[in-house]
């Protein structure tokens, strides 16, 4: 949740305040007004960020006859909604692995029916397996660890939708930061 994501980022910056370092390449899609990237700037670093992997759209079939739709990350979300399917609402329960991804899909005017919270994963598929019933689709990239879908007891009845792939991003240069 965002008071564990606030946590992280303050114990990074406790610990590159004992550095002697001027700049820090993060490598991760960012925003200026990240709460990161501000808090570093802040304190005095050059900070430069950017993935090392690309995303791609993958071509998938509706899904058919599904109680719910778990999205373990907003990529997921992305790829799923941008694609030809317009769903209604009452098509689904839309299940999020954390409110980051909820976010993504409030950002659709879409309800969320389940929101992990933590950052163990076979807590938040213990809280789903206990919620959820029926078919289950799991909207995924295309080389997911399906951590969910493993931490299932009671419902089996699950499938792996793969709307996207992911893989390092070619021809990256030499980076210069020290951190």
């Amino acid at each position: 949740n965002a008071a564990n994501h606030l946590m992280h980022n303050k114990e990074i910056t406790q610990k590159l305040k004992n550095q002697q370092a001027e700049s820090v390449f993060i490598t991760s899609d960012l925003h200026d007004d990240d709460y990161l990237v501000r808090v570093l700037k802040t304190h005095g670093y050059t900070v430069d960020y950017a993935s090392f992997i690309e995303f791609k759209p993958v071509d998938f079939e509706y899904p058919k006859d599904a109680n719910w739709l778990f999205f373990s990350s907003k990529n997921g979300v992305k790829y799923f909604f941008n694609s030809e399917f317009r769903i209604q609402t009452s098509d689904f329960n839309i299940a999020a692995i954390n409110s980051g991804t909820a976010q993504a899909i409030y950002e659709l005017g879409l309800k969320v029916d389940f929101i992990g919270e933590g950052s163990d994963l076979q807590k938040i598929a213990a809280d789903f397996d206990a919620v959820a019933s029926g078919k289950i689709v799991f909207a995924q990239a295309k080389k997911s660890m399906q951590s969910i879908q493993k931490g299932l007891v009671y419902n089996k009845n699950a499938e792996s939708l793969t709307v996207y792939e992911n893989q390092p991003k070619e021809n990256i240069g030499q980076r210069s930061e020290e951190i």
